[in-house]
């Protein structure tokens, strides 16, 4: 493992500077192939990262992002498809991004239809602002053949070795199109194709975690509110007893009354998780409005 130091202060402790381990492997590859490419050949670079959830392949491609671009920080840490897309848009010439759909796990088979017709959309600006894009996801096998097999320059796997996450493996163009050629890898998820290029990665996060755990918060919330199969008519109920908190009762027992009275049949204990549920969205939210773009008006 070989220590990297940036000048710039660490995110959660900046009384010192920000530095990681990364593996020696793979700091040698990057430096004698992936940023030559990316400078003299004005080439763009397209990583996949996948794993299982709680893997750690959300910080192993910050990692990554913050090596090949000292200047990626969080704003160019894109949980939604649209975001991604207008970001791309709108950031300068050699840039690292990332598109993170990892966290939501396999139920968000939609968000990937529309980042593989996003991915595909956008790879001629990709190419001509020479970004690197990296795109976590839970398995790369859910991307469609142009992005996985013929955009990406390779694909790091992220797993758990006795029970301890911190693992990769990189499967280059070849092996990576072996493995997605493979009805019984693909059905299954498995990535049984042998690879020597391997190593491991620390918990370091490049942000402020507190920042991103609140950012990736609001956007689950956003996107999943509390309970993936809610019907919308609970969602809005749930919503309503909260305004009513927020803004005219601020008794959680007053509120049950008010709720009693009009036949809403929700008992105190409901209640009480429904208010904390939504301060803690309010609180997330707060946190993270300097990473997002004002919506149009």
């Amino acid at each position: 493992m070989v220590l990297i130091t940036l000048d710039e202060p660490d995110p959660n402790n900046p009384e010192k500077k920000l530095s990681f381990y990364m593996d020696d492997k793979l700091k040698h590859k990057l430096d004698k192939q992936i940023i030559p490419q990316f400078n003299e050949k004005d080439e763009d670079v397209v990583f996949i990262v996948d794993g299982k959830e709680r893997t750690g392949k959300s910080v192993f491609a910050m990692q990554l992002a913050k090596y090949l671009d000292h200047s990626f920080g969080m704003d160019r840490l894109c949980f939604k498809p649209l975001l991604f897309k207008k970001r791309v848009l709108e950031i300068g010439h050699k840039k690292a991004i990332i598109f993170d759909e990892g966290y939501r796990g396999l139920s968000s088979r939609k968000a990937l239809s529309e980042i593989n017709n996003i991915l595909i959309s956008l790879m001629m600006e990709m190419g001509q602002k020479n970004l690197i894009v990296i795109v976590v996801l839970p398995t790369f096998y859910m991307l469609d053949k142009y992005p996985a097999l013929f955009r990406a320059k390779g694909l790091f796997h992220i797993f758990k070795s006795h029970n301890r996450k911190g693992y990769w493996r990189y499967y280059n163009e070849k092996k990576k199109a072996l493995l997605y050629s493979n009805p019984l890898y693909k059905k299954l998820f498995k990535y049984n194709i042998r690879t020597k290029f391997r190593g491991r990665f620390y918990n370091k996060y490049m942000v402020n975690e507190q920042d991103y755990r609140a950012l990736k918060g609001v956007e689950l919330n956003e996107t999943m509110p509390f309970k993936e199969q809610t019907h919308k008519w609970i969602i809005q109920r749930d919503k309503l007893v909260y305004a009513i908190y927020k803004n005219f009762i601020k008794n959680v027992s007053e509120v049950g009354i008010w709720c009693k009275k009009n036949d809403i049949e929700l008992n105190v204990k409901s209640i009480e998780h429904i208010i904390t549920e939504y301060k803690a969205n309010d609180k997330a939210l707060s946190r993270v409005q300097a990473f997002r773009p004002p919506k149009p008006s």
